[in-house]
């Protein structure tokens, strides 16, 4: 290695250099201590000269990285600089989440081959995760990732979850562009790197970057990019955020008529119909999300709580029973239970439920005002 342009250990990053003229770049995400990385065992795997970074406060990577730089444009700098010492003459960045915005926003202007998955392309999404975990007294350099993105002149590469909606919005804001290759992933939220990682494909998909190769197949590859559809999703998702019910349920019919198949879409009709006091209309809606994504399980427990407003309560103590099979620490079943068993006079089995609604879930204050409701009418009883 050359002479190094800086020490290759710091609270913020690590240099691995080995004997490659490629550099991968991996960016963590959000809300990473000092001395701690994302993506430590894909650097330890690989061959290639590897720089691992963190943001620590949650800027986006668009002031720089301590460390390297005070800036945006010293940062790429640092880069440059790094990448010559290492003799590297290829580079190649990659993340998700925020680290999927900081690959992107570094690997053009380095000319590298980019990976991001599940990431924001501008700053400015209502209900991103930009919105609700950047630093508050924050002001960024540039907020808008698409024109950065028109000067790439290699190869990029985005995942998206279909069941994200801000992610797959941000996705279809540069689908466009000329170097960009986007794939969209069924039944998938803000994680497709675990979601990958989980099936095997997250080392195949990076070893085809370095090698510049086709993409690994993915089983749910889905049409999340079709004409009209992030955009109406997206409509839908902040209707629902914003408990726009009527606006919920005319977006989100639009969002299945583009994508029939959208398990999102059809859960969220399914939760407008649920809100406007529809729910026998919604029982079938919420079965086909259902259908088409089974884990969900902010689907099944639509289909529980409509199968209540019904009336059918023996159908959805059995439908919550099933969920808190599948995920025993879920509070808001727990809860439910202890509701309908608290209106059928079931006390004791009410206040079991509630205890553990409680015990998943201590801050909702209105978990606790019904378990304390309960106890005091099983005490009233016994008096």
């Amino acid at each position: 290695m050359r002479k190094k342009p800086g020490p290759t250990e710091h609270p913020r990053y690590r240099v691995i250099p080995r004997d490659s003229n490629k550099l991968a770049i991996f960016f963590s995400g959000s809300s990473v201590q000092d001395n701690q990385f994302h993506w430590w065992n894909m650097g330890q795997r690989i061959g290639t000269n590897v720089i691992l970074v963190n943001n620590g406060r949650n800027e986006w990577y668009v002031n720089g990285i301590p460390g390297l730089g005070d800036s945006y444009s010293a940062t790429v700098d640092a880069f440059r600089n790094w990448a010559d010492a290492l003799g590297a003459t290829d580079i190649y960045t990659c993340g998700g989440s925020m680290g999927g915005s900081g690959a992107l926003i570094y690997g053009v202007p380095l000319g590298a081959r980019v990976l991001a998955l599940g990431f924001e392309t501008h700053l400015h999404f209502p209900w991103g995760h930009v919105q609700s975990l950047m630093v508050r007294d924050f002001v960024p350099e540039f907020s808008d990732f698409r024109p950065l993105v028109a000067k790439a002149k290699q190869r990029i590469v985005v995942y998206a979850g279909e069941s994200e909606p801000v992610d797959l919005a941000a996705a279809a804001h540069i689908a466009d562009l000329p170097m960009v290759e986007t794939v969209t992933l069924r039944g998938v939220g803000h994680g497709p790197p675990s979601h990958l990682r989980n099936r095997g494909k997250l080392d195949p998909l990076f070893d085809a970057l370095l090698d510049d190769g086709p993409l690994p197949e993915v089983s749910n590859a889905g049409e999340g990019l079709r004409s009209g559809f992030p955009e109406a999703l997206y409509a839908a998702y902040c209707a629902d955020k914003e408990k726009r019910w009527h606006d919920l349920e005319s977006l989100a019919r639009k969002a299945v008529e583009i994508y029939p198949t959208s398990e999102f879409a059809t859960m969220l009709l399914g939760k407008a119909l649920l809100q406007r006091h529809k729910a026998k209309q919604a029982l079938p809606v919420l079965r086909q999300a259902i259908a088409l994504h089974s884990n969900s399980r902010e689907a099944r427990l639509l289909l529980a709580l409509a199968t209540e407003k019904a009336g059918d309560l023996t159908g959805a103590v059995a439908l919550h029973k099933d969920i808190l099979a599948q995920w025993p620490g879920f509070g808001l079943s727990h809860y439910a239970l202890g509701r309908i068993y608290a209106g059928k006079k079931s006390l004791r089995a009410a206040i079991k439920c509630l205890e553990r609604a409680v015990e998943h879930d201590p801050h909702r204050a209105n978990f606790r005002s019904k378990l304390e409701q309960t106890r005091g009418l099983a005490g009233a009883l016994k008096a």
